[in-house]
């Protein structure tokens, strides 16, 4: 088992996730994950469409990094409409807790350690809506919970399409 352990987190072609899902996945979905892994640096975008199963290809791809001790904080920023799809998903398929940043959560959290508290430092990782990532509130201590790109980092952008701007503005 130690010698599986240090081949498969070294050899990009060796992967555990599928077998640590409770999926059954297609040979498609297994291609995001090959490419993933032979980046230095993870930065995909994944653009199948509707219900060919872009949900389950990153949540293969987060279970690899982690596995891999490649990622520590994790961040998946959605439509508010898919957020607690996407953390019943990652919990029920991928056995991963997230936990859904709001503003209840950032009110309970200073409520319980007091105002200072940077809500970022209590989870590693954290499903949020893309309104909240807009909100300068949230999103400063965000930044600074992030650190400058800091390694070990991810971030999952589900619907990219509405981060970019309406207009010429910056993103």
């Amino acid at each position: 088992a130690l010698r599986w352990n240090c081949v498969t987190s070294t050899d990009p072609k060796l992967l555990q996730a599928p077998y640590r899902a409770g999926i059954q996945v297609l040979a498609y979905q297994l291609e995001p994950l090959r490419k993933a892994l032979l980046l230095p640096r993870v930065n995909l975008f994944i653009a199948d469409d509707v219900g060919l199963g872009k949900t389950i290809e990153a949540g293969l791809i987060v279970r690899e990094l982690l596995v891999r001790q490649k990622v520590r904080r994790i961040v998946v920023c959605c439509p508010p409409s898919v957020l607690l799809q996407w953390r019943d998903e990652l919990e029920q398929r991928f056995g991963l807790t997230f936990q859904v940043f709001d503003r209840a959560y950032v009110a309970a959290m200073r409520r319980e350690r007091g105002w200072a508290i940077n809500p970022w430092d209590t989870h590693p990782r954290f499903l949020l809506s893309h309104s909240l990532l807009r909100d300068e509130p949230y999103a400063a201590p965000l930044r600074d919970w992030l650190g400058s790109f800091c390694p070990g980092s991810l971030l999952i952008l589900d619907e990219a399409h509405h981060a970019a701007p309406a207009s010429g503005a910056r993103y």
